[in-house]
């Protein structure tokens, strides 16, 4: 694919470097498909695990992050002790 440059006033800078096109034939054109949805897939799989609910709202979302809370580091054993009490009330409400 060849595009014309535009034409060029005394006040524009110079063309940058030319776009050079790469064919793949098809069976590259696979593996490479291929290699990246299995690195996405290796990935993902990497992830920690989060409780997940179908249900929107404040319980489903104080049970997630009261599961994962103990992955933090950067509140004090205070913050966490007071975030645990708030996160474990808001799990048990039934609203």
């Amino acid at each position: 694919m060849t595009f014309a440059a535009p034409p060029r006033g005394r006040d524009q800078p110079p063309p940058g470097p030319q776009i050079q096109h790469n064919r793949a034939g098809e069976e590259r054109a696979a593996q490479l498909v291929h290699a990246a949805g299995s690195g996405t897939v290796i990935s993902l799989v990497g992830l920690p695990e989060a409780p997940v609910s179908d249900h929107p709202g404040p319980v489903p979302a104080a049970v997630a992050l009261r599961a994962v809370l103990q992955r933090t580091d950067v509140l004090t054993d205070g913050e966490l002790s007071l975030l645990r009490e708030w996160l474990d009330r808001i799990a048990r409400s039934t609203t």
